[in-house]
């Protein structure tokens, strides 16, 4: 499917391989949400993608650009994964602490210390849970 765009001169092809790859890339978040694809699938699709794109044209800005953008979807993506597992971890925490009895203020301080929050955070996430 790329290698329509392989005797196209990078000005013609610039914005339709960009506006192609964000309809991709909807495609596959889509798939995510139904369960079709699973985060490894992702992110070897987007990988694969932009070995084909600097096999297929070297040197070329707009495989460049493109493959930028996948690398920028792929670490949104996975930050957003990160910070999923984070919240998890700190309501755990939480409610570990709960369970045991903890004060509450103690609990937020020690959100502080461990999670590296900052107290307003702290307090935010032990609310959120309780």
């Amino acid at each position: 499917y790329l290698m329509k765009y392989e005797n196209m001169k990078d000005e013609e092809i610039r914005s339709q391989m960009k506006e192609e790859y964000s309809i991709l890339y909807k495609g596959m978040q889509d798939a995510l949400k139904k369960g079709e694809i699973d985060a490894y699938d992702m992110t070897n699709i987007v990988t694969f993608t932009n070995r084909l794109l600097e096999y297929l044209y070297p040197n070329n800005e707009t495989s460049k650009e493109v493959e930028e953008m996948g690398g920028q979807l792929i670490r949104t993506y996975g930050d957003e994964m990160i910070e999923k597992g984070i919240e998890q971890g700190i309501e755990i925490y939480i409610l570990a602490n709960l369970e045991d009895g903890i004060d509450e203020n103690i609990i937020i301080s020690r959100l502080m210390k461990n999670f590296s929050l900052t107290e307003e955070k702290a307090k935010m996430y032990f609310e959120k849970v309780c």
